[in-house]
């Protein structure tokens, strides 16, 4: 079976299997690709709401920053 085929049979579980696959697949890469760790993220978070709250981080709406990535509405 394909990759693609895989996908799409996965894609006709559950919400709740598909999340519970998504979970083991990830949990059974050896090394992922983003090697932080969850304190590491937490940090990340932590600083950007630090920035938010303090108002030294400027802020867009949504609409506005699709328009700026992606040039369209």
């Amino acid at each position: 079976m394909s990759s693609a085929e895989l996908l799409n049979e996965a894609l006709k579980l559950s919400e709740e299997d598909r999340y519970a696959l998504a979970e083991h697949l990830l949990k059974s890469i050896e090394h992922p690709i983003d090697s932080r760790t969850d304190e590491e993220w937490h940090q990340i978070v932590q600083s950007r709401l630090d920035d938010f709250k303090s108002g030294s981080s400027k802020f867009i709406p949504w609409d506005q920053a699709r328009e700026q990535i992606f040039g369209r509405k």
